[in-house]
């Protein structure tokens, strides 16, 4: 029994010395996030804009940032505590709630880049209630992460057309569609292509094209158009994309064969 106690003692030891590294490691995007909404409660343009990112800035002017933080309660807070901290290279995730003074909760979850100047807020994301996407625009993806995202939906898509079951395909949309649609549903939507089988799992030979630049709208979703060069008749796409946490997820999925 003693030495059983040594041993959960060790642990214990090694548990505590896990979590203390993990807050010193995601410090730096606590402090740089936090030191932001105190520069927003202060109303002090200047101060907000030291902790955007460039591309951030690049892509949302003070207007439509003052008018997105006013209308969305992120202005005049009284606390944040973050659930969820994790940085990744020069990448930096942060999910937690926004309390305001007048004691209302919201959920925020919040990307940030490291700069030779510190960490920088890349994204900002309130979580909202249905199909409304409250989300500060961040970058497009272009080149090979834009191909590889395509690929992947439809990817798995093709393998859900093969089975007949679009179980695969729910799991792999995002969150906030999923609360829109349930699996027999997006079944109803897409039974048509199950005639097809595996054929669209040809597609994997073909690299994806656009017909025009991606796009991201003023809700923050991502637009891409395009279509593959297969025979005898080309697939058509056009698919829409929130971003999540950590990445890009299908908000909407449109096909056509012609």
């Amino acid at each position: 029994m003693g030495k059983l106690l040594k041993v959960l003692a060790v642990i214990s030891a090694v548990v505590v010395i896990a979590i203390s590294l993990a807050w010193y490691f995601t410090s730096g995007i606590v402090d740089a996030t936090e030191q932001f909404f105190v520069a927003v409660k202060s109303g002090d343009a200047d101060k907000i804009d030291q902790y955007l990112s460039a591309e951030f800035k690049a892509r949302t002017g003070r207007k439509l940032l003052n008018e997105y933080l006013v209308n969305n309660a992120l202005s005049n807070h009284r606390e944040v505590k973050w659930s969820s901290r994790s940085v990744k290279g020069d990448r930096g995730y942060l999910m937690g709630t926004l309390t305001t003074v007048s004691g209302e909760a919201v959920p925020l979850m919040v990307s940030l880049i490291k700069k030779d100047q510190g960490w920088k807020i890349y994204s900002l994301q309130k979580s909202t209630a249905g199909l409304h996407v409250a989300l500060m625009p961040v970058q497009a993806p272009s080149g090979q992460a834009l191909s590889t995202l395509i690929s992947e939906s439809m990817y798995v898509f093709a393998n859900a057309v093969k089975v007949k079951n679009m179980q695969t395909m729910h799991r792999h949309i995002s969150q906030l569609w999923q609360q829109q649609i349930n699996v027999q549903q997006l079944n109803n939507s897409f039974k048509g292509f199950y005639p097809l089988g595996d054929a669209l799992l040809k597609l994997k030979d073909h690299r994806p094209r656009l017909s025009r630049e991606p796009s991201i709208n003023n809700e923050g979703v991502l637009i891409v158009e395009g279509w593959y060069p297969s025979s005898p008749k080309k697939l058509f796409f056009r698919h829409q994309y929130v971003y999540e946490q950590t990445g890009w997820k299908l908000l909407g999925f449109n096909v056509d064969i012609k």
